[in-house]
C-alpha cells in the first residue's frame, strides 16, 4: 500500500506532502486544488511498466490534447526539476523528471528504489532511451496500478479488450454479474457476441437487460460506468485503483449501491482506492460503508503549496450521527456555525434571508444543528478542523453568564490536548491547534452565546434559563402590528413573564409552526442581539454581545 506522497514542482503543485493514507482515501476541495494532480502522481509509479505512455495519459487525460512537455513542470517552467516520493508499505520510491537539454521530445529520468539509483531516458512516443527505471520491492503494487476518469471511461474498446474479455474466462464472471444486477435492476449480464452481420469478425460486449441485449456502446452513461467500474475493481489485486469523480451520469441509489460494493470488492482484492469527488453522496457513502478504512483528505491550495489535511471516519461519522449532510464538507464552505439544534438553525438561516436577503450557504456559511452543544462541542469541531475553515459555536446560554458559557466552550477546546492536538494560545485570543498535518486555528470570539437576559429582564421577564428562543420573542414584543394577526394579546404577555424561559413563554402566548418562524422573521424588525450575531458570523464586525 502507499503510505504517502511528496510532491515538488510538479504540473499544478509547486509542494505538497501528504502522509498517513487508508485503505479508502476520498480527495475533497474546491476545483483547482490539486486533487487530480495527486492522483497523476501517483500514477506515475507506473513509468517502470508503460514509460511514455504513462506521461502521455498523465498530460492527455483532461482534454484529449497533445500537449508538449513542459505541461509536466509547475508554471510550465523545465528549469526546475521535478520531484515525487512515495512511500509505500515497506520500501520508498522516487522519480526525477528533468528536461532534456536538446530534444523536447525527450525527458530524463532518475528513478531511485530504497535509494538505489537508475536513469533512463524516455521519449514522447513511449520508448525508453537508454538505461533503465528503479525496480522497488513493490512493483507489482505499482504495476498494476488503474487510472479511471472520465476520458478512460470513454475507452470502450479498452475495457471490452483489458477487463471484460479476460473476465468471462475467469470463475468470477457470475459473481460479477450478480453484483451489477445488484447495482442496476435492468442489467442480467453480459456476453460477447459479433458486432454486425457486416463485422463478423469483431466481437462487442452486449449487455443482457429484462427484455433485450444492447451493445455496451449503447447504454446509458451510467451503467456503462459502473460497468467499467466495477469490472476493473473485479479484475485488480494487491495494488491501487484511482477513480476520479465517480458520481458522473449516475443517480443516487444507483451510485450509493455501487460505492458500497465497490468497498467490499477492494477490501476483499487489497486495493487501495483513491478518490475524487465534489458530491455529497458519494462522500457520506464511502464513510458510511468504509467506515475505519476511510481517510477524508481536505484539500487546499495557496501560492502553489497544496495542504491535504486528513480526518478519520469516526470524526466524520459525528456529524453523520446527528443527521447532518456531511457531503457539505465537499462543497468548500468558507464558515461552519455550530448551533443546538434545528430550531436553532431555522431562526439563523431566517436572519440571514431577512437581514442579506439570502441563505447562509449562498454566503458559503453551512449551519450545523448538533441536537445539544454541551459535551458535543469538542467532537464536532475535531471533525471540523481538517477543513482548515473558520468554525463558530452558538451555544445557549441556559443559566450561565455569557462569559462563563464563553469560558465552558473554551474549556471543551482545551480537551483537544489531550487527544494528541498542539495548541498554543495568542495574546489575540486565537487557539492554533496543529496535529500532523493539521494546522489551523479557533478564534474565541467566534464563541457567540445565545440569549438575551438583560433585554428580556428589561422588559418584565424574569427567566431562569436562556436561549435562541428569546430572540423570537423579542421580535413579537417588538412588533405590536402583528399581535391581532397571529392572536397574541396584552394579558397572554403577561401570563408568559411567569414562565421560567422563553420557549415555555412562547407556548404560552402563541402555537407558532415552521412557516410561522418563517413568517414573523421576514415581515419583523428584529432584536440587537440576533442581528449582532449574524453581522459577526457574516464577517461585519467583532462581537460586541452584551453580557
Amino acid at each position: 500500500m502507499l503510505k504517502g506522497i511528496s510532491i515538488h514542482n510538479f504540473r499544478g503543485i509547486l509542494q505538497s506532502d501528504i502522509k498517513d493514507f487508508n485503505h479508502i482515501n476520498v480527495f475533497i476541495g474546491e476545483f483547482g486544488s490539486g486533487k487530480s494532480t495527486v492522483l497523476d502522481a501517483i500514477y506515475l509509479l507506473k513509468l517502470r511498466r508503460e514509460g511514455g505512455n504513462c506521461l502521455k495519459r498523465v498530460m492527455k487525460r483532461r482534454t484529449g490534447r497533445t500537449p508538449d512537455l513542459t505541461s509536466l513542470w509547475y508554471s510550465y517552467e523545465p528549469d526546475h526539476e521535478v520531484a515525487i516520493r512515495y512511500a509505500l508499505e515497506n520500501s520508498s520510491y522516487e522519480v526525477h523528471l528533468q528536461a532534456h537539454p536538446t530534444d523536447p521530445t525527450r525527458v530524463r529520468l532518475n528513478s531511485l528504489a530504497d535509494e538505489a539509483p537508475a536513469d533512463a531516458e524516455i521519449s514522447w512516443a513511449g520508448e525508453f532511451y537508454l538505461g533503465t527505471v528503479a525496480t522497488g520491492s513493490e512493483q507489482i503494487f505499482a504495476g498494476k496500478i488503474a487510472l479511471l476518469d472520465n476520458e478512460m471511461l470513454r475507452q470502450v474498446s479498452d475495457i471490452e479488450r483489458e477487463v471484460l474479455d479476460p473476465m468471462k474466462k475467469k470463475p468470477l464472471d457470475q459473481k460479477f454479474a450478480e453484483m451489477l444486477t445488484d447495482v442496476f435492476h435492468t442489467s442480467k449480464g453480459y456476453e460477447f457476441l459479433s458486432a454486425s452481420p457486416r463485422q463478423q469478425q469483431e466481437y462487442r460486449c452486449y449487455l443482457a437487460l429484462k427484455d433485450t441485449r444492447v451493445r455496451i456502446d449503447d447504454v446509458s452513461d451510467g451503467l456503462r460506468n459502473g460497468l467499467s467500474i466495477l469490472s476493473t475493481a473485479c479484475m485488480l489485486t494487491d495494488t491501487a485503483l484511482l477513480l476520479e469523480e465517480p458520481e458522473n451520469s449516475m443517480y443516487p441509489r444507483a451510485l450509493d449501491k455501487l460505492l458500497k460494493i465497490l468497498i467490499h470488492v477492494c477490501r476483499s482484492n487489497r486495493v487501495q482506492l483513491f478518490v475524487t469527488t465534489h458530491r455529497p453522496e458519494v462522500l457520506a457513502s464511502l464513510v458510511e460503508h468504509g467506515k475505519e478504512l476511510v481517510t477524508i483528505f481536505h484539500f487546499s491550495r495557496k501560492d502553489g503549496e497544496v495542504n491535504a489535511a486528513p480526518s478519520e471516519w469516526n470524526d466524520t461519522r459525528i456529524l453523520l450521527d446527528i443527521g447532518w449532510d456531511v457531503g457539505k464538507l465537499a462543497k468548500g464552505y468558507e464558515k461552519y456555525v455550530i448551533v443546538e439544534g434545528d430550531g436553532d438553525k431555522l431562526v439563523l438561516d431566517e436572519s440571514f434571508r431577512r437581514l442579506k436577503g439570502v441563505i447562509p450557504e449562498n454566503l458559503w456559511i453551512t449551519i450545523i444543528p448538533s441536537g445539544g452543544i454541551h459535551g458535543k462541542f469538542v467532537q464536532m469541531l475535531r471533525a471540523l478542523l481538517s477543513t482548515g475553515r473558520e468554525i463558530f459555536a452558538l451555544p445557549d446560554l441556559d443559566d450561565k453568564s455569557p462569559h462563563e458559557r464563553r469560558r465552558q466552550i473554551e474549556q471543551s477546546v482545551r480537551l483537544l490536548s489531550s487527544q494528541g492536538y498542539n495548541l498554543s494560545p495568542t495574546q489575540d485570543d486565537v487557539i492554533k491547534i496543529s496535529k500532523g498535518d493539521i494546522n489551523t486555528h479557533f478564534r474565541l470570539s467566534n464563541i457567540l452565546p445565545c440569549g438575551d437576559p438583560k433585554g428580556l429582564r428589561e422588559k418584565g421577564f424574569d427567566f431562569k434559563s436562556f436561549s435562541m428562543d428569546d430572540y423570537i420573542l423579542e421580535t413579537i414584543i417588538l412588533n405590536p402590528r402583528i399581535w391581532n394577526v397571529v392572536g397574541i394579546t396584552e394579558q397572554k404577555l403577561q401570563e408568559a413573564k411567569k414562565c421560567v424561559n422563553s420557549k415555555s413563554a412562547l407556548y404560552e402566548i402563541v402555537r407558532m409552526d415552521t412557516e410561522g418562524v418563517k413568517k414573523l422573521i421576514q415581515g419583523s424588525s428584529l432584536p440587537d442581539g440576533l442581528i449582532q450575531i449574524v453581522r459577526t458570523v457574516a464577517g461585519e464586525g467583532g462581537s460586541e454581545l452584551r453580557d
